[in-house]
């Protein structure tokens, strides 16, 4: 897979004919940038051009998967590739959409009043995955994730919570590239993101998209109904889709037109 831009992030692009806006998009946990090329393709069909990348430990990034050292090099990674899409396409609106684990980094990069971005999009917000069942910030799981940060903890993540379409679970279920664990580490610091990014949304004001299935059984909706309510930003909208589960922009193809409708439109006003 090619490096995006001058970095060494390995991810893809669809370029629009004749962009109106660009697109980062930051994916969740236990998967990678290819899973979203289909809507790439359809985002510049529709003027809107895109980058996905993989994230550490995700992907064909090196090293061990789903695990990091700390968050913040999620972030990190985040703000070089929006500097190198600024560089290289400074006349373009730029926004960003961060799913599941992924709208925590995007929640904390734009949390910089600094950043050069229009707008930013969050689907199935992870906010409140951590509010349910054991606490992984209580000091014993904290002291085991410096003791022994790489022993791996069951993700359970049941290929029927991702989509109401069957297609989509028998993919997400034989996905070799999918693993089924993250290490202690990372599921900590997935954690303490939560707790962080609650504190980030006070400050952003930029135009913010919430979008979530109310039948999410991995990220419940009450994540993004927080979410909105945190947000300092005044142009901000959220859409809870009755019925959908985990992946709206992977769900049955008329849903899932709904919610391209919904981007696309969005991103374009604000273009």
């Amino acid at each position: 897979m090619p490096s995006l831009l001058d970095t060494s992030l390995p991810g893809f692009r669809a370029d629009a004919a004749s962009p109106r806006a660009i697109l980062i998009i930051v994916h969740g946990l236990a998967e990678y940038a290819g899973r979203y090329r289909p809507i790439m393709e359809e985002l510049a069909r529709r003027g809107i051009s895109s980058l996905a990348y993989d994230q550490r430990g995700h992907g064909e990034v090196a090293g061990t998967r789903t695990h990091v050292d700390r968050f913040d090099d999620f972030v990190d990674d985040l703000n070089l590739l929006i500097r190198a899409v600024r560089a290289a396409h400074p006349q373009l609106p730029l926004f960003l959409w961060g799913h599941s684990m992924g709208t925590l980094v995007a929640l904390l990069a734009a949390s910089d009043p600094q950043i050069p971005v229009r707008g930013v999009i969050t689907t199935s917000n992870s906010l409140e995955i951590f509010r349910r069942g054991t606490n992984p910030l209580n000091p014993f799981f904290r002291f085991l994730s410096w003791l022994v940060p790489r022993v791996r903890i069951p993700l359970g993540l049941d290929s029927t919570r991702i989509s109401t379409d069957e297609s989509v679970q028998r993919a997400y279920a034989s996905d070799p590239r999918i693993p089924p664990t993250a290490s202690l580490r990372l599921i900590v610091e997935f954690a303490a993101a939560c707790e962080d990014a609650r504190e980030a949304a006070a400050t952003i004001t930029l135009p913010s998209l919430v979008v979530h299935g109310e039948e999410d059984a991995i990220a419940p909706a009450e994540g993004s109904r927080a979410l909105f309510g945190l947000l300092a930003a005044t142009d901000k909208k959220l859409q809870i889709y009755p019925g959908l589960r985990h992946e709206v922009h992977n769900e049955v193809p008329a849903a899932r037109q709904q919610f391209v409708d919904l981007l696309t439109g969005w991103i374009l006003q604000r273009s």
